[in-house]
């Protein structure tokens, strides 16, 4: 129990994951709205990763997998107590390929302060907010959000990217701004 919807949680700023110490807890993904950087950022909790007969479990991971492959960014959340060089690298290589998680081992506030070497992995505590800050710094370095352009421009949805594409398919006046319309909200 690494304590992944815990830290989702913490990094949204309310409780919207149920969360437990019994592994095996989050049985399907959830999506919440964050921000990093000051831009809306879509997290998603998944099951965790685990060998089980149960049928349910597997179908967590096959849609836990799913929700991977289309990720911009995988965080790979392991527990302090036990993470081995050796384990993070068999979970890394258990994700779907072309996937290179952001390991971060979570709970650093159960280890001696002298463990919680930066090295190679980010040590936080979803439970203290040990390194939150960082992990959001983080996570804006990862997704190319660090030091956004206020001047570029930015769609946040799929929907205001498929009226921004068929606005600039058409070139009919009244066709470009009915959908810009749409985009502001306005009816017409």
């Amino acid at each position: 129990n690494a304590g992944k919807s815990t830290l989702a949680n913490a990094l949204v700023g309310k409780p919207q994951s149920i969360t437990s110490d019994m592994p095996g807890t989050t049985r399907d993904w959830t999506m919440q709205l964050t921000d990093v950087n000051g831009i809306p950022v879509n997290l998603i909790d998944t099951a965790g990763r685990r060998e089980s007969p149960d049928h349910l479990e597997r179908d967590s991971l096959a849609r836990a997998d799913e929700k991977i492959t289309h990720a911009d960014l995988v965080i790979l959340i392991v527990e302090a107590n036990g993470c081995e060089k050796e384990q993070i690298a068999e979970q890394s290589a258990d994700l779907p390929a072309q996937c290179e998680p952001l390991v971060v081992v979570n709970k650093c506030d159960l280890l001696p302060i002298s463990s919680r070497s930066a090295g190679e992995f980010l040590y936080i505590s979803a439970l203290t907010g040990h390194n939150l800050d960082q992990l959001r710094t983080t996570i804006a370095h990862r997704l190319g959000l660090a030091n956004p352009d206020p001047q570029a421009p930015l769609i946040f949805t799929q929907r205001q990217y498929n009226l921004l594409q068929r606005a600039a398919k058409n070139s009919s006046t009244e066709t470009i701004v009915s959908i810009l319309k749409k985009l502001i909200g306005q009816k017409g």
